[in-house]
């Protein structure tokens, strides 16, 4: 009995994994690239920033976004990037309704940073619960600013198991094609923690990584290390006091 479920297994993923396959690579602005899972075409093509692909079943999008850290603004350091990631969190994903935070992950490789964020959210029009998955990709241009790549992957309730591997598979094969310097964090500059909160917040329009990637090493974010949970079941950054949804005040643990 084990052995036939874990063929059954193999063989839905392996479809999956058939159904998924890309077209090839298009370009996006002359300067990065993307595969183009089968059944996604892209809408709403400008000819530059932003770009917005979709499933032709209309089960599921991506939306892609480009953003310049200017070199007086830019992220410095890991420590700097998960408190952005954590404004993220707190000013855009938590105030969507229903929103439900399932994973926060994150990554260096080479030349570049980027992180995963899994959450779901209600839509109330259409009232279907919506799947997420923003990934940002953040690179160091020669000239001394940022750039930050934002992915956002949504799906809605009862979308094939395809389209999310697809969603997936196009946001972990992005990349820049352009100049980048080698290191991704540059010198130190002076900063604004809530400027850099602020220019991650204006990417609310940003919308299984299952390729080996090398000298790639894990960052440790944690999904709620940063955040306290209310009774109302809301999550709340640490710097607040009170729920940001029903106004209870933080708890004080009690010292025995």
């Amino acid at each position: 009995m084990y052995m036939s479920r874990l063929s059954a297994l193999a063989v839905i993923f392996l479809f999956a994994a058939s159904s998924a396959s890309a077209s090839g690579f298009v370009e996006l602005g002359r300067e990065a690239k993307i595969p183009l899972a089968d059944r996604w075409v892209i809408v709403d093509d400008t000819g530059g920033f932003p770009y917005r692909l979709s499933r032709t079943d209309q089960s599921a999008e991506l939306s892609i976004f480009k953003s310049i850290i200017a070199a007086d603004e830019k992220i410095k350091n890991e420590q700097e990037l998960k408190l952005s990631v954590d404004k993220v969190i707190e000013d855009v994903i938590l105030g969507l309704p229903e929103a439900n935070l399932l994973a926060n992950t994150g990554y260096f490789d080479k030349n570049r940073v980027w992180f995963d964020l899994d959450f779901e959210s209600w839509d109330p029009e259409r009232e279907l619960q919506i799947r997420h998955r923003l990934k940002g990709v953040l690179y160091q241009h020669p000239d001394g600013h940022q750039l930050l790549f934002s992915l956002w992957g949504k799906a809605i309730e009862g979308a094939p198991a395809s389209a999310l591997y697809e969603m997936r598979l196009m946001q972990d094969e992005f990349a820049y094609t352009g100049d980048v310097e080698s290191e991704v964090f540059g010198s130190s500059f002076p900063y604004d923690w809530y400027l850099i909160g602020f220019l991650f917040a204006l990417l609310v329009v940003m919308l299984f990584i299952l390729k080996k990637r090398q000298r790639q090493e894990k960052i440790a974010f944690s999904d709620e290390a940063n955040f306290w949970r209310c009774d109302c079941g809301r999550l709340n950054h640490v710097e607040f006091d009170t729920c940001r949804r029903c106004g209870r005040p933080q708890p004080v643990e009690e010292v025995s």
